[in-house]
């Protein structure tokens, strides 16, 4: 009489089966030549709820081979072929790079910095992608393994866009300038003022950009909801913008000049002004000037220059010469959070009063 023993084992995730074959043990010799059969080890793999995914060509080998008393691999299921999440394909330049081109004399180009990206009302700004529908797999068990869907994507969807009627597209709601900031995508009109700001234009506040083709002049003021661009000089005038400021030839401020920018400065110069961004301001020169930045300094161009005046700056400073034996002391910040220094100098204020 032989004793066989087929021993079956499974993964904890049921997408492998194990198979052990002990050798065979014969009571007389007539029984020696006898070896087990495909049908016999799948009847026992099916007992063992195996089902799907046997590779009957290693069940072969066990036979034909004598592969006893080693656990084998006899079954893999098919694991699931997860979905693909849904995207966003944006259709304008949307990760602009701010800082200027240095032109082969050293000098900067701070008149092609490409700010304003206009479109017209209708234009398509972006792409719903769908996501891809996932495969779903078997277990050994002969159970389907389900996948992990793609997730849907959100148009992102800001002021003045419209949603397409099939949901998968975002359009200019009018015409203006497009931009792409914390995750949403907003159009909005541009303010051109021809020449000069002056007693013939006042001052100026409008809820998107403002593009000034001449100089704003001592005493006025210009505050946008958007980007401000200034084709000239500014003197001591007053800008403020919720976007970044762009000021091709320099500022001339004589104490007097305020520009404040929720985003980036850049300006060929800058001198005896008070100027903070929220992040980054880039310039050839500063002199005599408060300079407060979130992001990096950047002097860079023919100059490089630093002299003078009180710079606070939360990142990093970049400049080819900083001070001068010649000028008044220049005091320098670096890893300074500028908005959270004036905080705690406001709170300290209020905690004084109540004394």
């Amino acid at each position: 009489m032989k004793e066989n023993f087929i021993s079956v084992s499974i993964s904890p995730d049921k997408m492998n089966a194990y198979i052990n074959v002990s050798e065979p043990k014969f009571e007389s010799e007539s029984e020696e030549n006898y070896t087990y059969t495909v049908d016999e080890i799948l009847k026992v793999l099916n007992q063992n709820g195996v089902k799907y995914g046997i590779d009957l060509t290693v069940l072969e080998q066990i036979i034909n081979k004598k592969l006893y008393n080693q656990t084998i691999k006899i079954a893999e299921g098919d694991f699931p072929v997860d979905g693909i999440d849904g995207r966003i394909e944006i259709h304008f330049e949307h990760e602009v790079n701010y800082k200027p081109i240095i032109l082969e004399d050293g000098r900067v180009d701070y008149r092609n910095l490409n700010l304003i990206q206009s479109v017209k009302k209708g234009e398509k700004l972006c792409t719903l992608i769908q996501p891809v529908p996932g495969v779903e797999g078997m277990n050994v068990l002969g159970s389907k393994v389900p996948p992990r869907e793609g997730k849907l994507a959100k148009l992102p969807v800001g002021k003045n866009v419209v949603i397409t009627e099939d949901g998968n597209f975002l359009v200019a709601g009018l015409d203006g300038h497009v931009s792409y900031v914390n995750g949403r995508i907003s159009v909005y009109p541009t303010y051109e003022v021809p020449g000069d700001i002056d007693n013939s234009t006042g001052n100026i506040e409008f809820l998107g950009n403002i593009v000034i083709r001449g100089n704003v002049l001592a005493g006025f003021s210009v505050k946008a909801g958007g980007n401000i661009e200034v084709w000239g000089v500014v003197e001591g005038a007053v800008l403020e913008a919720e976007g970044d400021i762009v000021i091709r030839r320099g500022i001339l401020g004589n104490n007097k000049a305020v520009i404040k920018s929720k985003g980036h400065i850049a300006a060929r110069f800058i001198e005896r002004s008070y100027v903070e961004a929220a992040n980054d301001i880039m310039a050839e020169a500063i002199m005599h000037s408060t300079v407060k930045c979130g992001g990096s300094l950047i002097l860079e161009g023919k100059n490089g220059l630093l002299v003078g005046g009180i710079s606070v700056v939360g990142k990093e400073l970049v400049a080819k010469v900083i001070g001068s034996q010649m000028a008044s002391t220049t005091i320098i910040e670096v890893g300074v959070d500028y908005q959270l220094k004036e905080q705690q100098k406001k709170i300290k204020a209020e905690i004084d009063e109540t004394k």
